[in-house]
């Protein structure tokens, strides 16, 4: 079995990461960065493999999918709901960046071509790859675990520093992150420094502070860079908006519809 992570320059100061995990029977490309460029040297890689390759886009995030046709022929999986961002999405975004950046000129979008819902598993040879939901970045993330190395590529459900709370909700996305904290040894984010179940637990009680104490000094981000203080800015903002949600769904005389609004991860 060979695994490689696959680096490429996102923002200022910020990388996002894809990792190729080869199987005696089978391949997969773990998200595809933001071009097929960006994939020059896998290509070659997966050429010399010589066996099947698939493509997982661990969400629809523009940084994680736009290199699929890197591998025009190859299956695309994906969870059901990013597939159907990838459809609503894609093409407004792509117009937008093409706008601003010549290097996106060349890309074609592939969006997913096999879907599921909860939970999927590929035997690739001698290594075996599991996809589950970990909703709270956004709606539709999943994360891939490679049980035989205790390996877990959490794309954006963990990052170093700290996670970015787009859509949430963060309770539920804190606790699922120390259920992982008890299985994995290796954690390889899409943004920042590939750790271990140190990270997981990093991660966790960032967002449980948002919740909790979201004033608080957050060691993670000293020397951390614009980046994600802005977005720290912007978690503290929308884990707000999420407690004050759940307080008024629970409030007396709240009816049932309201309480179930804000703690729905579809």
């Amino acid at each position: 079995t060979d695994i490689f992570a696959i680096n490429a320059p996102c923002d200022a100061q910020v990388d996002v990461r894809a990792l190729l995990i080869m199987g005696r029977d089978r391949a997969i490309l773990i998200d595809s960065l933001l071009r097929p460029s960006d994939l020059d040297g896998v290509q070659e890689i997966v050429a010399s493999h010589g066996k099947p390759l698939y493509i997982v886009n661990s969400h629809a995030d523009w940084d994680h999918w736009w290199g699929n046709s890197a591998f025009p022929t190859a299956p695309v999986v994906a969870h059901r709901l990013t597939l159907q961002r990838q459809l609503r999405e894609g093409r407004r975004q792509l117009t937008a960046k093409q706008r601003t950046d010549g290097s996106f000129t060349q890309v074609v979008l592939r969006p997913a071509t096999i879907t599921f819902d909860g939970w999927m598993q590929f035997d690739l040879g001698g290594i075996h790859l599991e996809l589950s939901p970990l909703p709270g970045h956004v709606h539709d993330q999943i994360v891939a675990y490679v049980r035989e190395h205790r390996l877990l590529f959490a794309a954006d459900a963990a990052e170093d520093p700290i996670p970015l709370v787009t859509e949430g909700p963060v309770a539920p996305w804190a606790r699922a992150l120390r259920d992982w904290e008890g299985k994995a040894r290796t954690v390889v984010p899409a943004h920042g420094a590939i750790g271990g179940a140190e990270l997981l637990r990093r991660n966790a009680a960032y967002l449980e502070g948002l919740l909790h104490e979201p004033q608080r000094v957050v060691p993670e981000l000293v020397g951390a860079p614009a980046f994600y203080r802005r977005a720290h800015r912007r978690n503290v903002k929308q884990a707000a908006a999420e407690s004050e949600g759940l307080a008024a769904a629970t409030a007396p005389g709240a009816s049932s519809a309201q309480r179930a609004g804000p703690v729905d991860a579809d």
